[in-house]
């Protein structure tokens, strides 16, 4: 399975649930976030009004941002559906595992992470959209930058400097090798041709690398661009089938595959395969400096560069905080009918009629009109011979018992 095969399944997903559309951005490019995510219960801090709701399903999106600092963070994106609902959350997670955090709800459906670069994790939609996207990770906020002109998408951005290298399918459905000026701009960006792929073929990746050389894929192939020599004359590194993305560190490229995970050396131009395929298909790998980092459909993992200890990094699905049926606001205890109380402590919000009579009911005093009105089989009703809204009305005459109960004779 290639990116062009999972780009088809998740478009299929996008048909069967209903998805959470955008934030709105405002003209700084600045786009709204304020979903709250959790783990347990206690996570919302609503109960017992509201509580922690985990997912049906959730899979894991395209790429992952990899802190270049001693934090040790590593970022990836999931989709999940809880009540009919979809949502994607932007993750935090130790590169050596545990649980995970929602650092952010992203203004996309099935985003793919482009990369970590300047304490800002950039991703692209995929959804139509003139736009890809950062999330700020010191002012948290969410940014969104304009394609460059004549650019409708994006597959790749890679960091080199104070400019920006992407892979960009052109309005003529041409894959080009571009070069995006910096700083980057939430008003316009312009970017220079490096290398036209053609119509015919599909980018997924531009790496930059030492010596300013560029890697980049055409369909299943890698080629290696010297910036230092005009006309760009790229070389052919390495082919390798079903190639979903790839990284490079230190002279070695990494491959993620639908068949599995490889090393390709450069100098010596060997490949290594180091993990066949058993979870699902590759997304994506990267690289630090002892171990490589690869997500599935499901799970982000970890193995060392021999293919051998091998751990989850995650796979814990985040739920989401919720109120419970009919109630709202931020601490889930705004409930526009009547509050009843069920027998393990936890709250109803029950609808009320023109009267102010609930729903539903389960004892006597919910109902109001007391003592002229009861609860029977969970309705409110008159007693007897008694009639009107609030149950007064008696066309006899009302005697009462030693316990206060009304009779209508």
């Amino acid at each position: 399975m290639n990116i062009k095969n999972i780009s088809k399944n998740l478009t299929l997903l996008l048909i069967v649930v209903n998805i959470v559309r955008s934030q709105s951005c405002d003209a700084n490019g600045v786009c709204s976030s304020n979903r709250k995510y959790c783990l347990q219960s206690n996570d919302c801090g609503t109960l017992p009004y509201g509580d922690c709701t985990k997912p049906t399903f959730c899979i894991t999106n395209p790429g992952i941002g990899l802190s270049s600092l001693a934090d040790g963070v590593l970022y990836y994106s999931e989709y999940c559906s809880v009540a009919n609902t979809g949502y994607t959350t932007l993750n935090r997670i130790d590169r050596t595992g545990g649980n995970p955090s929602a650092v952010a709800t992203l203004n996309a459906d099935f985003p793919t992470i482009l990369g970590l670069y300047q304490n800002q994790v950039f991703y692209r939609s995929n959804n139509p959209s003139s736009f890809f996207f950062s999330y700020d990770l010191s002012s948290q906020s969410i940014k969104q930058y304009p394609l460059p002109a004549g650019i409708t998408t994006i597959t790749s951005l890679s960091f080199g400097g104070s400019d920006y290298y992407a892979i960009g399918l052109s309005s003529s459905s041409s894959y080009q090798v571009l070069s995006i000026k910096g700083p980057l701009s939430t008003v316009s960006n312009t970017a220079s041709v490096l290398y036209n792929l053609g119509s015919q073929v599909y980018g997924v990746n531009v790496i930059v690398a030492p010596n300013n050389a560029l890697y980049f894929n055409s369909n299943e192939t890698i080629y290696r661009l010297d910036q230092r020599y005009s006309p760009y004359v790229p070389t052919v590194v390495h082919s390798i089938t079903d190639l979903n993305s790839f990284s490079y560190s230190n002279g070695y490229l990494y491959l993620a595959t639908s068949h599995g995970l490889f090393t390709f050396s450069l100098s010596q131009k060997v490949e290594t395969r180091i993990r066949p395929i058993i979870e699902s298909a590759y997304f994506s790998v990267v690289p630090d400096s002892n171990r490589l980092y690869f997500n599935t459909f499901y799970d982000v993992r970890s193995i060392d560069f021999m293919g051998g200890n091998n751990y989850l990094v995650t796979q814990t699905n985040l739920g989401v905080c919720t109120c419970r049926p009919n109630f709202s606001g931020g601490d889930c205890k705004s409930c526009s009918g009547q509050v009843q109380w069920g027998d393990d402590g936890s709250p109803n919000c029950v609808s009320r009629d023109a009267n102010g009579v609930p729903a539903t009911c389960s004892q006597d005093y919910q109902c109001g009109n007391v003592p002229y009105s009861i609860c029977s089989n969970n309705r409110c009703t008159c007693r007897p011979n008694f009639s009107e809204a609030n149950c007064r009305k008696c066309a006899g005459q009302v005697t009462w018992s030693q316990d206060g109960i009304p009779t209508c004779n």
